[in-house]
């Protein structure tokens, strides 16, 4: 039986996010000690060569892959697959584009966390949102996935976006979302089949073979 490998998507480092406080390296030592096999280099509108992610895979002997977090007048995205970020992009319906013309997937991060509000369309999470309100944000459509596990959002946010995902559903993912040492490793995602590319993660996103795993809860389990 093939073991599920456990990746978290959505990650920052110092080079090229300034509001992080991680280094790359640091970054990989502290995943692999987490008991994680993979991570994802998720800049805010910015992406890592590839060359640079292959000689980080093969000095930590660890998958390192690429993504990017977009961000958009309807909130932020998390994209795989895009080599590059495109003048335009900030607008949601041409960033659905670009992930279409290279064959990527877009994944709504934090979904219910910004506070953009058009025409009584959506709202940041509260008390007062619905479920049935939540699955009328128009951002989802264009998505593949929602990010239901963010490190950096309350349990009850995280938590609304999962019955949200699960009333369209759309299949889950988690990410630590994280620019501290600290905050490495607390959230990932669950793959059901081996993921040694990125394409391999795309496909299986899109197949939804895969789920938000908490490892602090894996963590208090195996103590």
């Amino acid at each position: 039986m093939t073991q599920a490998m456990l990746i978290d998507l959505h990650n920052h480092t110092r080079l090229r996010s300034p509001c992080s406080q991680l280094d790359p390296d640091e970054l990989i030592i502290l995943a692999k000690g987490r008991g994680l096999d993979g991570i994802c280099f998720t800049e805010h509108d910015e992406t890592w060569p590839e060359a640079e992610l292959a000689e980080l895979r093969a000095r930590h002997n660890f998958l390192v892959l690429g993504g990017m977090e977009v961000n958009t007048e309807h909130g932020h995205f998390l994209v795989f697959g895009v080599p590059r970020y495109e003048y335009g992009m900030h607008r949601l319906e041409y960033l659905r584009e670009v992930v279409e013309r290279w064959g990527g997937v877009m994944i709504a991060a934090h979904p219910f966390r910004n506070t953009v509000y058009k025409g009584g369309v959506y709202r940041a999470y509260g008390p007062g949102l619905t479920v049935e309100e939540g699955v009328r944000r128009p951002a989802f459509r264009f998505c593949e996935a929602l990010e239901t596990l963010n490190g950096n959002r309350p349990d009850a946010e995280n938590a609304f976006a999962r019955r949200v995902a699960e009333a369209l559903g759309l299949p889950q993912v988690g990410g630590s979302d994280a620019h501290l040492p600290d905050e490495v490793g607390r959230f990932a995602t669950e793959f059901d089949r081996p993921i040694r590319s990125a394409s391999d993660l795309i496909s299986e996103i899109r197949a939804g073979r895969c789920r938000p795993v908490d490892l602090r809860i894996l963590a208090s389990k195996e103590a």
